[in-house]
Parts: structure tokens; C-alpha cells; sequence
């Protein structure tokens, strides 16, 4: 998406991957009530927090723990979170549709594409 901020497009990244293995590790029929995470009016304090939120998770993993906290405390930073940079606002939400129909059509994304040698594989 070279239209968009670097940053959007990697916070989308966060979401769609946070989102992903959610699903993967408890199916469609789990509902999430999102933490309550307050906006901070410090962009660098927010993505340090999510950070830290998927640092919390990886740990959790790591101790065959639950995850799903810091999961959904990083996707609830990255949403409700407004950056601004020189002036443009960093939309994550939109970013996510985006970046969600990019994907879709990606080559490197397609199963077949994905079996061969040096296929992408997660």
C-alpha cells in the first residue's frame, strides 16, 4: 500500500495477525470483549503499550499460557489510537479493509504459491 504511512500499514499488520491467531486458536464462534484501554495523548507511549502488549503475549505462548489479554489489548491500542504526523492522520481502521483486499489477491498469499520452495509460509 505505498499510498499509505509506513506505520499505518504495519499497525494494520498487528490487527489482521493479532486477529488471525485469535481465530486460529479459538474458531468463529468465541466472542472477545475488547479490554478498556484509554487513548493516550502521547503517540510513542501508545506503541510502546502495544509493545509491550504483544511482548505479553509471545510470553504468555511461551508458558502455554493465555494469550488472548495482550492480543486483544494490542488490537485495542492500534484501533482507538489516532497518530498524527506533520498534519496527516493515521487511519488504522480503514488501513485493516485495505490491507485486508490487498492480501486477498496477493500472489505470494495464494496456497499453490505457497507449497513451492521458498514460498511464503506463514
Amino acid at each position: 500500500l505505498p499510498h499509505r504511512l509506513g506505520v499505518e500499514v504495519e499497525l494494520a499488520d498487528v490487527v489482521i495477525r493479532a486477529a488471525d491467531l485469535l481465530g486460529a486458536l479459538f474458531g468463529d464462534a468465541t466472542f472477545f470483549a475488547l479490554p478498556n484501554v484509554t487513548n493516550q495523548t502521547n503517540a510513542a507511549d501508545n506503541l510502546l503499550d502495544m509493545h509491550a502488549a504483544l511482548s505479553d503475549a509471545v510470553e504468555a505462548a511461551r508458558k502455554n499460557k493465555d494469550i488472548t489479554v495482550g492480543l486483544l489489548t494490542a488490537i485495542q491500542l492500534c484501533l482507538n489510537t489516532r497518530f498524527t504526523r506533520t498534519g496527516v492522520a493515521i487511519d488504522v481502521g480503514s488501513a485493516i479493509q485495505e490491507k485486508l483486499d490487498f492480501n486477498a489477491v496477493r500472489p505470494d498469499h495464494k496456497l499453490d504459491n505457497r507449497m513451492q520452495e521458498g514460498g511464503k509460509k506463514f
